[in-house]
C-alpha cells in the first residue's frame, strides 16, 4: 500500500513536472499582453526629477556619479544606487524615449514573476498533505494573481517606481536562494547567492531592510524548525545578512534622509500623525487589493489629524497585525506568510514620516504576495477542472483592469484628472492637475484646482505660485500680481515664486523689476530652466537675442524637452537669420507639444521666405487645423493663396482673421490691396 501511494505521489510530480513550461508560457503571455499598452506612457511626475533632470544618468563612464545620484530633495533616486544605474543604463541605450524605460520595467516585473513561482512551488510543495500538483496549481495561481493585478501598474508603468518593482525582484530572488540552499547537498553558493540579493535589494529601495528578518522565519517554519536551528546551521550567512544593515545606515546617513524628505519632526509631520495616516493607508491597500476598481496616482501629503479620525482604519490594523504574531508562535508557516506583509510595508508604513509621500499604491508590490498566496491555497482545493475555469476567470478580469489602468497612465492630465476625481483631498493632485490644464491653456477650470489644491492646503508654495501666475495671465491682472508680491515678500528665497513674479511684472511693461526678480531667482537657483526661459524672452524682445538664446540654450541642458525654450530659442534663432537652427528648434518644440499652432505656424514662415510656398501653404493648414481660431495662420495662407491666384480663398481668410482680431494690421492691407470695398 505504502509503494502505491508512493507511486502515485511520484505520477503527481512527474504531471506537475511536464505542465510547468506550459504553464510558465502562458503566465508570460498574459502579463505581457496586459501590460502591452503601457510602453507609451509620457515621463510623469517624479520621472522629471530622476530622469530628465538627473545629471548622474548622463554619463554611464562616470560610475561614480552614476553611483552617487543627487542628493536633492524630491529626487527618487536618493541614497539608491542600483536603482540610477539602471536608469542611467537605460539613458544610455534610449535617451529620453520612453518605451526603453517601459520594456525595462517590464522585464523586472517579468522576472519577479518567475521568481515568485518558483518560491512558491517550493515553499507550498512543503506543506504538509499538499499533493505536487496542488503545490504547483497553488504557486502558479499566486504568481498569476500578484503577477497580472491592476494595483501592480504604479510599481511597473509609472517608470520611476521601478525602485519598488527592483527591490521586489532582489528580495524574491534572496529568498528562492536560500530555499534551493535549503534544499541542496552544497548549499554554499546558493546562501552566498541569497546574501547578494539582499545586499542588492538594500542598493536599490530601503524596504529591503525587512528581509533578514523574513529569510530567518521562513527558515523557521519551513526549514529548521526552530530560530536556535536556524542560528546553528547557518550562522555565518545570517552574519552576513544582517550585516546588509550596516551599507543601507550609510546609505541613508549620506543620502540626508533622502534629501531631508524621511525621517523625524520633518515638515511639522509628526510619527503619531504620521503612524495614524498610516491605519488609513494599509486599510485601503487591503480593500483595493480585493476591489481594485478606483486606484490613485497621488493621495499627497496629507496626514491624520486626530485618532478619532481613523480609529476604526487603526483597530482593523492593529487586529490583523495581532493575529500575524499569534501565527507566528502557533502556526509558523502561516505566520511567516503574514509577517511578510508587515515587514516589507514596515519601513515606509509605520512612524518614521515619509513627507512627500504619506500614501502610496506603489507599496503594495511585494506586500500583495501574501493575499495571492491564500487565493492561490484556496483555489488548489477546488475540484481541479472547476479550479482552472475560476483561475481563468480571474486572470481575465485581472488583466482587463490592468489594462484599462495604464490607459490612464498614457496621459499625464488624465492621470492627475483621474487623482482629483477618486481622491479629491490630495492638494498635490489638483495642483499638478491644474499645472496640466494651464499648459493647454483651460486656465479657468486650473485656477479652479489651484484654489482647491491652497484651500487644502494654505501654505502650498506651488500652488500659490502658480495661481499667481495663471491668475495674471488670464486676466485677472491685479489679482494675480498681488497674490505673487505676497508670496515672494513672505518667501524671498522661493525662487519660483521670484520667476513668476518677473514674468508676470514684464507683462505689465515693469521691464526693469522684472529682470531683477528673474536675477534674484537665478542667484538663488542658477541653473533654475523657468527662470532663464523668462529671462531669455526679455533679451530676447529687447533686441538682444544672441544674449537671450545663450538662456535658452542654458534651459534646454537642464530641461532637454523644454518646450517654451524650445520654441523661443527658435525664435531667436530666427532673429538672428540662423533659420536652419530656428527651424530645427521648431521641430524639436513639435515633438514635445504637436499641437502647438505658433511654432507649426512659424515653420511656415521660415518655408516661404525661401520661396516654398506649397510646403508653407501645408503648415499654415495644419497650424489652422490644430487652432482653428489662429488669425496668423489664416493671413499667411492667404497671402499664399493670393500669390497662387485663390482669390477668394484668400479673401475669406484674410476677412476671418480681422474678425478675430480687429486691430490686425497685416490682414486689413491685405484686403485692401485685394480690393475689398470695406477696407479701403
Amino acid at each position: 500500500m505504502a509503494q502505491t501511494v508512493q507511486s502515485r505521489r511520484e505520477t503527481g510530480a512527474a504531471r506537475a513536472d511536464l505542465h510547468r513550461p506550459i504553464a510558465t508560457v502562458l503566465l508570460c503571455g498574459a502579463v505581457l499582453l496586459a501590460y502591452l499598452n503601457s510602453f507609451g506612457g509620457p515621463l510623469v511626475f517624479d520621472d522629471l526629477g530622476a530622469i530628465r533632470a538627473n545629471p548622474s544618468i548622463r554619463d554611464l563612464s562616470n560610475l561614480a556619479a552614476v553611483l552617487s545620484p543627487p542628493n536633492d530633495s524630491g529626487t527618487t533616486v536618493n541614497g539608491r544606487p542600483l536603482l540610477n544605474l539602471t536608469l542611467a543604463l537605460n539613458y544610455a541605450m534610449h535617451g529620453e524615449r520612453v518605451e526603453g524605460y517601459h520594456a525595462v520595467n517590464l522585464a523586472i516585473h517579468l522576472a519577479a514573476t518567475l521568481t515568485l513561482l518558483g518560491l512558491g512551488r517550493r515553499l507550498f510543495a512543503r506543506l504538509p498533505g499538499i499533493q505536487p500538483r496542488s503545490a504547483e496549481f497553488a504557486a502558479l495561481c499566486t504568481a498569476g494573481i500578484w503577477a497580472l493585478h491592476p494595483l501592480q501598474t504604479q510599481s511597473v508603468t509609472y517608470i520611476i517606481q521601478r525602485a519598488e518593482a527592483l527591490v521586489g525582484l532582489f528580495i524574491l530572488l534572496s529568498l528562492l536562494a536560500f530555499t534551493r540552499a535549503g534544499e541542496a547537498v552544497r548549499p554554499r553558493a546558493w546562501l552566498m547567492a541569497s546574501a547578494l540579493s539582499a545586499l542588492l535589494a538594500i542598493a536599490t529601495k530601503e524596504v529591503a531592510a525587512g528581509l533578514p528578518l523574513l529569510v530567518l522565519l521562513c527558515d523557521r517554519a519551513f526549514y529548521a524548525g526552530g530560530f536556535a536551528a536556524a542560528w546553528r546551521e547557518r550562522r555565518l550567512y545570517y552574519l552576513a545578512l544582517f550585516a546588509t544593515w550596516v551599507p543601507l545606515a550609510v546609505q541613508i546617513a549620506v543620502a540626508d534622509g533622502r534629501g531631508g524628505t524621511v525621517g523625524f519632526g520633518l515638515a511639522g509631520v509628526s510619527s503619531w500623525d504620521y503612524l495614524l495616516t498610516q491605519g488609513e493607508a494599509i486599510t485601503r491597500y487591503l480593500g483595493l487589493a480585493f476591489w481594485p476598481a478606483r486606484l490613485v496616482f497621488d493621495y499627497g501629503t496629507g496626514v491624520a489629524d486626530s485618532l478619532a479620525q481613523v480609529w476604526p482604519h487603526c483597530l482593523l490594523v492593529l487586529t490583523l497585525l495581532a493575529g500575524a504574531v499569534a501565527a507566528l508562535v502557533k502556526t509558523p508557516r502561516l505566520g511567516f506568510v503574514l509577517a511578510w506583509f508587515f515587514l516589507i510595508l514596515a519601513p515606509s508604513s509605520s512612524f518614521v514620516p515619509i513627507v512627500t509621500e504619506t500614501m502610496a499604491e506603489h507599496r503594495m508590490y511585494l506586500p500583495l504576495a501574501t493575499l495571492s498566496a491564500m487565493a492561490g491555497m484556496g483555489l488548489a482545493k477546488i475540484h481541479r477542472p472547476s479550479a482552472w475555469v475560476v483561475a481563468a476567470l480571474i486572470a481575465c478580469a485581472l488583466g482587463t483592469l490592468t489594462w484599462n489602468r495604464n490607459r490612464e497612465y498614457a496621459s499625464e492630465e488624465t492621470l492627475w484628472a483621474t487623482s482629483v476625481a477618486r481622491y479629491p483631498r490630495s492638494a498635490r493632485a489638483h495642483n499638478n492637475y491644474g499645472e496640466s490644464l494651464a499648459r493647454r491653456g483651460a486656465d479657468a477650470a486650473a485656477i479652479h484646482h489651484y484654489s482647491e489644491a491652497v484651500r487644502l492646503h494654505p501654505g502650498y508654495l506651488d500652488a500659490l505660485c502658480n495661481l499667481g501666475g495663471v491668475l495674471h495671465r488670464s486676466g485677472q491682472r491685479e489679482k494675480g500680481l498681488e497674490l505673487l508680491r505676497r508670496l515672494v515678500e513672505d518667501r524671498p528665497d522661493y525662487a519660483p515664486a521670484l520667476s513668476t513674479y518677473g514674468a508676470s511684472l514684464y507683462r505689465e511693461g515693469k521691464t526693469e523689476e522684472a529682470v531683477r526678480a528673474l536675477e534674484r531667482a537665478l542667484e538663488l537657483k542658477p541653473e533654475f530652466p523657468d527662470a532663464l526661459n523668462n529671462l531669455g524672452v526679455i533679451m530676447n524682445d529687447t533686441g538682444r537675442p544672441l544674449e537671450a538664446l545663450g538662456l535658452f540654450q542654458l534651459a534646454l541642458v537642464q530641461n532637454p524637452v523644454y518646450a517654451d525654450a524650445l520654441y523661443n530659442a527658435a525664435h531667436a534663432c530666427a532673429r538672428l537669420g540662423r533659420l536652419d537652427e530656428a527651424a530645427e528648434h521648431y521641430l524639436r518644440c513639435l515633438q514635445v507639444q504637436p499641437g502647438r499652432a505658433e511654432a507649426i505656424n512659424n515653420l511656415g514662415v521660415i518655408a516661404l521666405s525661401r520661396g516654398r510656398n506649397a510646403e508653407a501653404l501645408v503648415h499654415f493648414e495644419k497650424a489652422m487645423a490644430v487652432a482653428p481660431d489662429y488669425p496668423d495662420a489664416m493671413n499667411n495662407a492667404g497671402v499664399v493663396l493670393y500669390n497662387a491666384g485663390e482669390v477668394e480663398r484668400a479673401r475669406r481668410l484674410f476677412e476671418r482673421a480681422l474678425e478675430l482680431r480687429p486691430d490686425y494690421v497685416d490682414a486689413r492691407r491685405n484686403l485692401r490691396e485685394l480690393g475689398a470695398p470695406n477696407y479701403r
